[in-house]
């Protein structure tokens, strides 16, 4: 595809959106180009109060040298603004006078949470080193405050320099992520004391998304500065994930429900808790049975639930029946890893869980186990009312038994994704797009760092032809389907002449089998997104020439399409199939 086809694309009605992005592997050189704003609130954010100070001028007839310092009194006025410009317009605007300043910054640092992406593993390192510097400075005054006694001038016991960072800005913080590996961070062995005197300086609507933290043998006794930092945070907290040390004897674990005593008390915002936890060496965990009518105070906003490294036995089903009984508002369950019998967990399942429909088996995580065959098959009959949401992971042994229990939701299916899963036929996949009525996103592509994961289906297989009338049979989901990811394969390819590739049974077989592909598409007329591509270290040569010649033509009735993926793909799209898509697909904003 040369520079000319990838041109024509950027028609006028797409010029104005802003991921319209084209993959380089087609010969196209690759050109540094300033990104555009493509909005009002993007570009300089100055700019806009220009603007808004002119427009509010016939309102509030003030005169011109006020008109800015009158608007950035209006509080609604600047948070529909500041909410609105990205950090380095914030940034920008901070430095326009000490008027904005004073405005600004409380907003640039109302929301931290963009530290915890791996773009800022720089800046979240010297936000910690921030952290770690004022909490140390505050306990050598404290320190020194004990040391001289009560007779000791306050304005002698504290240096005379300017507030720490953390002192000045800390109580505008809203919104903080909490790094994953907290010694690390720290480099020092305690690190709750200097996370909680970080919580004291924030602000106090303070919101922390993610914390992580690990099972150790140490008791969580009422002065311990790990059982201070969790009274202080929990009631704050959205996503906790308790992990234990793969060299701690089983003792650690037991320590488990002291987290939880915890968790009943103040976890009343939590919405997603994550358990990487060796079940299979914790032995006997002692559960204390709630009295009558005792009902705990957290809980009660709880959606996720994820369970790695669970084993079900004898040992373990008394405190997997005491958990599931705190998490009746729970909609999505993960199992990654699972071992032994999942009865006690499908019992609880449909005991405790009344709007259960989101399931997710054998996500990739940490760990050598997988879940099998059997026991998805068990997990997938623990919703009352039907899943609408199933994903099956790298860790997932798919086989007959999972498909057979999957069939039973079908009515009520609506995404459908394999990330990774192997051993899903075509055969499966069609009978998966025939029968569900609802179903809005199907997905067998998941992209990793060493490649592409999948399993393709075979064109005459994906075709699905009546044999005794020679049609395409109905699918239930022609009407419903939005987001399809699947490689299609064994399509003759002549023209390219490589070896090995699949070959023509008689004249003119490519051309009948791509048309049909075509049609079967073209079938469905709501689709959004369609990846056909791949990141294979080799191109794709059985597949769709994606060329006019070939029936793209017959993909007209998609005027819906956003996203087309044709990567590692022999395509023979050129200028006059790029024009064809700009005139066809007046939404599609990405290839």
């Amino acid at each position: 595809m040369d520079d000319r086809a990838l041109a024509q694309l950027c028609h006028p009605a797409l010029r104005g959106s802003p991921e319209i992005r084209f993959s380089h592997e087609h010969g196209v050189q690759k050109k540094k180009k300033k990104k555009m704003p493509h909005t009002l609130w993007e570009g300089q954010g100055y700019l806009f109060f220009a603007a808004a100070s002119s427009l509010l001028s016939s309102f509030l007839c003030t005169p011109s040298t006020s008109l800015i310092a009158t608007m950035l009194d209006l509080t609604e006025l600047d948070d529909m603004v500041y909410q609105r410009l990205s950090r380095h317009d914030l940034t920008q605007c901070a430095r326009v006078s000490k008027k904005w300043h004073s405005v600004v910054i409380p907003h640039l640092w109302r929301d931290l949470s963009w530290i915890s992406s791996l773009n800022h593993k720089r800046n979240r390192r010297l936000f910690c080193s921030m952290v770690l510097e004022d909490y140390l400075a505050e306990q050598r005054r404290q320190e020194l405050l004990q040391k001289n006694g009560d007779t000791t001038d306050p304005s002698q016991a504290q240096p005379s320099h300017p507030p720490s960072t953390l002192s000045k800005y800390g109580h505008w913080i809203r919104k903080l992520p909490i790094p994953v590996h907290l010694e690390v961070e720290f480099q020092i062995s305690n690190s709750y004391a200097p996370l909680l005197h970080l919580f004291k300086q924030c602000s106090p609507q303070l919101q922390v998304d993610f914390l992580s933290i690990e099972l150790d043998e140490m008791e969580l006794d009422a002065h311990s500065p790990k059982k201070m930092f969790l009274d202080f945070s929990l009631p704050r907290l959205r996503h906790l994930s308790i992990r234990d040390n793969l060299i701690l004897p089983s003792s650690g674990i037991q320590n488990l429900m002291d987290v939880f005593g915890l968790l009943d008390r103040h976890a009343i915002v939590l919405e997603v808790l994550t358990l990487n936890v060796d079940f299979s060496r914790a032995g006997t965990i002692r559960v204390k049975e709630d009295q009558a009518g005792e009902r705990p105070r957290g809980w009660t906003r709880l959606q996720r639930l994820s369970l790695h490294r669970f084993a079900g036995s004898s040992d373990t089903d008394a405190f997997l029946s005491w958990l599931l009984k705190r998490c009746g508002s729970v909609k999505g369950l993960m199992v990654s890893e699972y071992t032994g019998s999942a009865q006690c967990l499908l019992e609880g399942m449909l005991a405790h869980l009344p709007d259960l429909n989101e399931i997710t088996l054998g996500e990739r995580c940490f760990g050598s186990g997988c879940i099998t065959d059997e026991v998805m098959a068990q997990l997938l009959c623990g919703s009352s009312n039907g899943w609408k949401t199933v994903r099956f992971g790298s860790k997932a042994r798919f086989g007959e038994a999972t498909m057979d229990a999957l069939t039973r939701h079908f009515t009520t299916l609506q995404i459908l994704d394999l990330d990774g899963c192997e051993a899903v036929t075509g055969t499966q996949l069609v009978q998966v797009l025939s029968v569900c009525t609802h179903l809005h996103t199907l997905s067998t592509i998941y992209w990793s760092h060493t490649g592409t994961i999948h399993d393709s289906i075979n064109a005459e297989v994906f075709m699905d032809v009546d044999p005794d009338t020679g049609s395409l049979k109905p699918w239930g989901c022609e009407n419903s389907l939005k987001v399809l990811k699947v490689k299609i394969s064994g399509i003759p390819r002549p023209d390219l002449n490589d070896e090995g590739a699949v070959v023509e049974i008689y004249p003119g077989q490519t051309r009948e089998i791509q048309g049909r592909v075509y049609d079967r598409l073209a079938r469905l007329v709501n689709l959004e997104t369609l990846w056909l591509g791949n990141r294979c270290s080799y191109h794709q040569s059985d597949c769709l020439e994606m060329s006019l010649e070939s029936g793209l033509d017959r993909l007209s009735r998609l005027s819906k399409l956003k996203e087309l993926d044709v990567r590692r793909m022999h395509t023979r799209i050129d200028v006059k199939e790029a024009q064809w898509m700009a005139e066809h697909w007046p939404g599609f904003v990405r290839m």
